[in-house]
């Protein structure tokens, strides 16, 4: 648990492992626990099963799959859907509430322009989300406001190659909390993403606070800086000053699935249930990853289809 678990939770979800929902987060472990009656136990068995079938597949607790990401960062995922929409795609409005209009819905936005529509999908983070049903659903808002979102800062620290004494081809590193650091990990961005670092230079990314210090995330520069070198000092070596120094602030950054959120989830089924035509969609209820996205939002457009409004 300490060396595993607690790690991938704030690597994974910038969460405190005591209070996130392992059947929720990480569902192939409440199955293996569940199923084999330990996490260690079960890997073991799962991974012999799969022999005797013949699998060369590895048996892992964690999310499977490797870290993807865009040549020109994720930027290109709106950049693609603009170009595939046009001007039916509206970038930089913000929606403010959403009222029923005969048998359809009237979403208001921040510059003071409504669109109608037959039905909504309401792909926001869950605390806009909630903003947006307030007028339609007292209820169901409250519900969805209630998906916590800590803090989380992320320091981008590139450096010349020549600095470094060590090997950094590698993923990076996740800390256990019992370390009682003051980052969650380092990843080392240009070792996964080869064009993210110019020839000769290397790019670490560090992430700070989360549920674990969430006040620490909103930290000045300075201290921040100021203790992410000094547990790259203690951990990788690196004691020279960055050539690069980026810091990017998320007040409220990724969606926590603590205990009672699979009885959440029912609960906004139970409110969506009495407002034909209106879905949620994104990284609040059902996988946090942009995988887990595409996936649930295919099977969402699916539904969509099928049903007549």
């Amino acid at each position: 648990y300490q060396k595993l678990i607690d790690p991938m939770a704030s690597g994974i979800y910038a969460g405190n492992p005591e209070t996130l929902s392992l059947r929720a987060c990480f569902p192939k472990v409440y199955d293996l626990e569940k199923r084999y009656g330990g996490l260690i136990r079960g890997m073991l068995k799962l991974q012999k099963e799969k022999k005797k079938q013949g699998s060369k597949e590895k048996v892992g607790a964690g999310p499977g799959g490797v870290l993807t990401s865009f040549h020109n960062g994720m930027g290109e995922l709106i950049q693609s859907l603009k170009d595939i929409l046009g001007d039916r795609l509206r970038l930089g409005y913000r929606g403010t509430a959403l009222d029923r209009k005969g048998k359809g819905y009237i979403q208001h936005f921040s510059d003071g322009s409504s669109f109608e529509a037959d039905a909504v999908v309401l792909a926001s983070p869950a605390y806009a989300t909630a903003e947006i049903l307030r007028n339609l659903d007292k209820k169901l808002a409250g519900i969805v406001a209630g998906i916590p979102y800590p803090s989380l800062s992320v320091a981008c620290f590139g450096y010349k190659k020549e600095k470094f004494r060590g090997d950094l081809d590698a993923f990076g590193y996740l800390i256990p909390s019992r370390e009682k650091r003051k980052i969650l990990g380092t990843l080392y961005d240009s070792s996964i993403f080869p064009n993210r670092a110019p020839e000769g230079y290397v790019l670490l990314r560090s992430m700070v606070g989360g549920a674990r210090a969430s006040d620490l995330a909103m930290e000045q520069d300075p201290k921040l800086i100021g203790l992410i070198r000094k547990e790259l000092a203690d951990i990788v070596g690196i004691t020279e000053e960055p050539d690069f120094v980026r810091i990017y602030r998320h007040e409220m950054a990724i969606p926590q699935y603590t205990v009672g959120h699979l009885e959440r989830l029912k609960n906004i089924d139970a409110g969506l249930s009495r407002h034909q035509g209106l879905f949620l969609a994104g990284n609040a209820y059902r996988g946090i990853g942009v995988n887990d996205c595409i996936e649930n939002s295919a099977r969402l457009a699916e539904k969509i289809i099928e049903e007549s409004f």
